[in-house]
């Protein structure tokens, strides 16, 4: 439960950044990347929500599993709003950091049960 629960919320927060970093108002004072790359961002964005989606219903059920996708994706997409303006570089690597670090626990199966 806890490694779906921990990948929905990696997800979540992957897939609001990725919907995020595919504005150009969040390039105001870097060079506005190229369109193919914020309709790329935004694709991947809106894929890491859809792949947040079945492991909250992996985390908690059929029944509790969409209610709590949506909390997350709520939850995220606010936490996002409070960092991305005071450590943007933060809010950036946050996911690649979170990822590693619930590979490395799954992988030492510090979630029994859990396959790898």
């Amino acid at each position: 439960m806890l490694s779906g629960f921990t990948a929905g919320l990696l997800l979540a927060y992957t897939g609001m950044l990725g919907l995020c970093l595919g504005l150009e108002r969040h390039y105001r004072w870097q060079q506005v990347p190229p369109a193919w790359l914020r309709r790329a961002l935004r694709a991947a964005g809106w894929l890491a929500l859809g792949l947040a989606f079945p492991a909250c219903v992996q985390a908690w059920g059929v029944a509790m599993g969409p209610v709590g996708w949506f909390g997350l994706v709520s939850l995220m997409g606010f936490v996002l709003v409070l960092l991305l303006p005071h450590a943007p570089r933060l809010a950036v690597w946050l996911p690649a950091g979170g990822g590693l670090l619930w590979a490395v626990f799954l992988g030492a199966g510090l979630w029994p049960g859990e396959p790898f």
